[in-house]
């Protein structure tokens, strides 16, 4: 059943906050998660080594998983409040309105992109025609519904795979979230092992074993359906109200699990992803995931980051869209200065742009209204 929210939950600021980290993490696991990205366009080290530095690119995938937790909370918390109040099975029409709804508000803004990066592609960059050889008409079908990574067929932006695991995690996510009122945390190991006997499931080129990400699936749709952030919340407010002690173990719960989460990520990287035989990769980054955002939600607030995390949080569904567009055709521009963090900060400025461009494109366009993160 679903638990009653408390205004120590997690809200819409936190959840932009956990957004806006994500995407650099995300640009930052696109520019640098390879050492051949590094060594192959001439960047320059000065703090890590070559090795350390593709060693961040690499953990810095945790941002999937960020995002994925984020996108299950937020439609899991929709879903209960406008289909399933009272926690039983959903009115049949009512769950039809509101899976056309998440639909389109998931699909609009990246329809606009994929019809910009697809004019642009063929008149300009002449991209488009090759990319979608020797079936473009079906190839650029699959690639408009964002379902091209399910067929293994080629996309403008290979980023946009997420697209086609959105729809899938959104069209099963009522059963997962009855699941969760049925069997509760009991879930948890349930879904494990249904996982383990699935032997391949969807695989993606760019994003692996969609099966991987299921826990966090399941993490994010529990968190909302039993408002854990705003148990915890209680608990620590209670810890606070004693002794001096009671109120340092509370001012350490952010620490603690961020403490936690960066060993389980280079853990699960150095030790479990090379030879994962139990099938608990996924696991271990969805509950590395799952402390990230606890040490936003639960730490101090500070003014400056703050807000531009909130601002790039705000912005994250465009950026994550035409980030890959950029990397695809400007690639040997945003490596030219040879600086880590000039690279990064030119692809962020450059994914910036671009966004107010298609909001400012949405608005030109009657019957499309584009909004920045609806993606995500």
């Amino acid at each position: 059943m679903k638990t009653q929210r408390t205004n120590l939950s997690f809200t819409k600021d936190h959840s932009q906050m956990i957004k806006g980290i994500a995407v650099c993490l995300l640009l930052w696991h696109h520019l640098f998660g390879t050492e051949g990205d590094i060594t192959g366009n001439g960047i320059r080290l000065h703090f890590l080594s070559l090795h350390q530095t593709a060693n961040t690119g690499a953990a810095a995938r945790i941002c999937v998983w960020l995002f994925i937790f984020i996108s299950a909370y937020g439609w899991t918390s929709l879903y209960g409040a406008q289909v399933s109040q009272g926690g039983g099975l959903p009115d049949g029409e009512a769950l039809r309105k509101w899976l056309k709804t998440r639909y389109l508000r998931l699909m609009k803004p990246f329809w606009l992109c994929w019809a910009v990066f697809l004019v642009l592609s063929l008149f300009i960059f002449t991209y488009a025609a090759k990319r979608y050889a020797p079936n473009p008409l079906l190839y650029a079908a699959l690639d408009f519904f964002g379902i091209a990574d399910l067929f293994g067929t080629p996309m403008l932006a290979g980023i946009w795979w997420y697209m086609a695991f959105a729809q899938v995690m959104l069209f099963t996510l009522p059963i997962v979230i009855h699941a969760a009122d049925l069997f509760g945390g009991f879930l948890i190991p349930v879904a494990y092992l249904a996982v383990r006997f699935i032997s391949e499931g969807i695989v993606s080129n760019y994003g692996g074993h969609y099966s991987i990400y299921a826990m966090i699936v399941i993490f994010g749709v529990l968190a909302a359906r039993y408002d854990i952030f705003g148990l915890c919340g209680k608990w620590l407010a209670k810890l606070k109200e004693r002794q001096a002690a009671g109120r340092i173990a509370a001012a350490l719960v952010s620490p603690a699990c961020l403490a936690a989460a960066l060993v389980l990520i280079y853990t699960d990287y150095k030790y479990i992803y090379p030879a994962d035989r139990w099938g608990i990769y996924g696991c271990i980054m969805s509950l590395a995931a799952v402390l990230l955002i606890a040490a936003v939600r639960y730490g101090p607030e500070i003014p400056v980051p703050g807000r531009v995390f909130l601002f790039l949080g705000r912005h994250s569904g465009n950026i994550f869209l035409v980030h890959g567009f950029l990397l695809v055709r400007f690639r040997h521009a945003l490596y030219a200065s040879g600086n880590v963090f000039v690279t990064w900060l030119t692809l962020m400025g450059g994914s910036i742009v671009l966004s107010y461009l298609l909001i400012f494109a949405g608005k030109a366009v009657s019957g499309i209204r584009v909004k920045r993160n609806h993606i995500l």
